[in-house]
């Protein structure tokens, strides 16, 4: 699975197949780690989730890999928009995240 930036899916070549191909998917998930490289070379990572619900959903970009003769593949791409900013208030806001 890659990370792909709502800011910048558009330009990046990896994504510009499935992006004209509408290969969209909702990928789902009970929580996300996102790293947070502010405190320096070590990264801090951040877990995301909602604390009342089991699961949520992440929009995502979907690509097929492989021949007919062999098995088919796919992989994942997730469509994030939050910043470190965003996570720091998150995080800021709950304790014992």
């Amino acid at each position: 699975m890659m990370n792909a930036r709502s800011e910048t899916v558009g330009e990046e070549r990896s994504f510009s197949g499935p992006r004209k191909k509408s290969q969209l998917c909702l990928i789902p998930a009970a929580a996300v780690y996102e790293p947070n490289y502010e405190a320096g070379p070590k990264s801090t990572r951040y877990r995301i989730w909602l604390p009342d619900e089991p699961a949520f959903g992440i929009a995502g970009l979907w690509r097929g890999w492989g021949t007919r003769w062999s098995h088919p593949g796919i992989a994942q791409m997730m469509n994030t928009s939050y910043s470190s900013a965003s996570c720091s208030r998150a995080r800021s806001a709950r304790e014992g995240w």
